[in-house]
């Protein structure tokens, strides 16, 4: 299943015409770790992510990142809300 970061690098992978494998070994990970930053089994380190970036030719790192990061913002917003309702 594609992740919303998934999809961001699929699709910027394609239009930089950059294939999963080139990417790989141009950041330095092994392909299967850029199939599972894709399919959503793992997210890349912030370093990672910058080199990402560099290789696509991404300016703003920001972009991909909010997508990494939604998941765990919605976690934690529900952690909120259960908290709050437990508190009462």
């Amino acid at each position: 299943m594609v992740n919303m970061f998934g999809q961001w690098l699929l699709d910027t992978m394609d239009r930089k015409g950059v294939k999963q494998y080139e990417l790989a070994e141009r950041i330095g990970v092994s392909p299967t770790r850029i199939s599972h930053f894709v399919n959503g089994n793992g997210t890349p380190s912030i370093p990672n992510l910058v080199r990402i970036c560099d290789v696509l030719d991404v300016e703003d790192v920001t972009e991909p990142a909010k997508f990494i990061y939604e998941d765990d913002i919605r976690r934690i917003c529900c952690y909120e809300k259960y908290r709050k309702k437990e508190a009462l």
